[in-house]
């Protein structure tokens, strides 16, 4: 059937089968190594255009999905899920604006004292109570990270009120709280997979992970959460753009660590 029976009017025919083509590849149907199929079929299957597959064929071998082998055509790279660096977006509106289905199951919910670290990130006495919830997320129902976030006990306290399984924190926060996000600050380093992150995941312990770290801030500039977020690295990767201009320093742009004994 052709493409634009499917699909939306409103939204141009190669972006219509770029989301196709990358919602194939997450869910498993189109593994590494496949291949992908000739321009002609590819026209066949769909209902576009020579152009249409072509400019869809581009944007996904620009985007490190797809590679081309000299006389034999285009195959499936290893699939990955990439964040880039810009707005400050849920787990949910990350993977829908890949194309992807996002879902979550939660894993706990309970009040805690937080360690030193989290207060001083909340701006709270070790003594002030907080919410901890814990989630599973997932993109077309695999598992790609592990969410364990910190709250102020206020607002976890209203987000206990709300079914937390396959939900966006953030649509709760900003349409059933009334929370404006504003902004966050995060930090972003490679790990490996303690023996219950793995089994969650769905990989070896000890495999590689990508660890997440951000406390988001209202519009006000109130800290709301402290969240570690655990993504498999075999599934995620961060891409930021950088610009070259005058060099001045700035505090606690980059740490490195365990560089002197």
């Amino acid at each position: 059937m052709a493409l634009k029976k499917l699909e939306n009017f409103s939204v141009p025919l190669h972006q219509q089968l770029v989301a196709n083509l990358r919602s194939k590849i997450f869910s498993g149907k189109l593994k590494s190594g496949d291949f992908l199929g000739t321009e002609k079929s590819l026209m066949d299957q769909y209902g576009v255009s020579s152009t249409t597959v072509r400019r869809a064929l581009q944007a996904l071998t620009q985007e490190g999905y797809l590679f081309r082998k000299a006389g034999k055509g285009t195959f499936i790279r290893r699939v990955e899920i990439e964040a880039s660096g810009g707005p400050l977006w849920s787990f949910y509106e990350e993977m829908k604006s890949l194309g992807l289905k996002p879902s979550s199951k939660l894993l706990s919910i309970e009040v805690q004292k937080p360690n030193l670290s989290i207060a001083q990130k909340l701006n709270l006495a070790k003594s002030d109570p907080i919410y901890y919830i814990k989630k599973l997320l997932k993109a077309n129902d695999e598992p790609v990270a592990i969410l364990e976030s910190y709250w102020q006990f206020q607002i976890g306290e209203q987000l206990s009120k709300f079914d937390l399984n396959s939900t966006n924190l953030f649509k709760i926060l900003e349409n059933g709280i009334g929370i404006n996000l504003g902004e966050a600050e995060a930090t972003l380093e490679a790990g490996i997979a303690s023996s219950e992150e793995a089994k969650l995941l769905g990989i070896r312990k000890k495999n590689p992970i990508l660890i997440m770290q951000r406390v988001v801030y209202s519009v006000e500039g109130s800290p709301i959460f402290f969240s570690r977020l655990c993504y498999r690295a075999d599934k995620y990767k961060f891409r930021t753009r950088m610009v070259r201009g005058p060099f001045k320093s700035i505090p606690n742009k980059a740490v490195i660590k365990n560089m002197v004994s």
